[in-house]
C-alpha cells in the first residue's frame, strides 16, 4: 500500500497496523435492535462494520490489529465477549459472501448454458431457413440470435462483477474474523 495511506495509522513494533476504534461504551459497537441478544450474537453497528472493512481494504495485505478505546477500563470477561462478538460477526459475514459468490457462479453457469443452447438452436434454425425466407420468420431468427448473445454477455459480465466483489468482501471479512483485538482506556472518548 502507498506510504501516505499507511501514515494515517499508528503501527506496532512488529510492523502491524493499528486500526483504532474509540467508543464511550461497549453498547455503541453493536446494533440496538437486538438489545437482548448476547454480544457474541449481536450485529455490529453498521458504521463500525463499514469503517473496519474500509480500513482493511485500505491497508491491503499488511498485518493489523483492532484496538478499541473506551472511557472506562473493561473487565476481562467483557473484553472476551467483545472479541468473540467481532470475530463471530465477521465469520458470519464471510459465510454470507461465500454463499453469494457460489450463487453468482451457479447463476452465471446456468445463463452460459442457456445462452449456448439458444445460440446452438438459432444456428440450427438458420440452416433450416431457405434463402429469402418470409420476413417475420427472419426477424424471429435474428431476435433469438441477439437474445442468445445478450444472455451470454450478461452471464460473463455478471460473473466478473458480482463474483469478484463477493470474493473480495469474503476475504476482507475472513481477515477481520481472525484479527487480534486489544483494548485500552481513553479518557477522551
Amino acid at each position: 500500500m502507498k506510504k501516505p495511506v499507511l501514515e494515517r495509522y499508528s503501527s506496532l513494533q512488529d510492523g502491524r497496523v493499528v486500526i483504532d476504534v474509540a467508543a464511550g461504551e461497549v453498547d455503541q459497537l453493536f446494533e440496538h435492535f437486538d438489545r437482548r441478544a448476547p454480544y457474541h450474537k449481536k450485529d455490529l453497528a453498521s458504521d463500525l462494520v463499514d469503517y473496519l472493512l474500509e480500513c482493511v481494504r485500505e491497508i491491503g495485505p499488511i498485518g493489523f490489529i483492532i484496538r478499541f478505546s473506551f472511557a472506562t477500563e473493561l473487565q476481562k470477561s467483557l473484553e472476551a465477549r467483545v472479541i468473540r462478538g467481532v470475530h463471530e460477526y465477521f465469520r458470519y459475514r464471510s459465510a454470507l459472501e461465500r454463499s453469494r459468490a457460489r450463487k453468482t457462479a451457479r447463476v452465471s453457469l446456468l445463463m452460459v448454458m442457456a445462452g449456448f443452447l439458444l445460440l446452438t438452436l438459432t444456428i440450427q434454425l438458420r440452416a433450416l431457413l431457405p434463402p429469402g425466407s418470409w420476413l417475420p420468420l427472419t426477424l424471429v431468427y435474428e431476435g433469438l440470435t441477439i437474445i442468445a448473445w445478450i444472455v451470454l454477455w450478461e452471464a460473463v459480465a455478471g460473473f466478473f462483477v458480482n463474483w469478484f466483489a463477493a470474493r473480495r468482501l469474503m476475504l476482507l471479512c475472513q481477515r477481520l474474523s481472525q484479527a487480534d483485538v486489544e483494548f485500552c482506556r481513553d479518557d477522551r472518548t
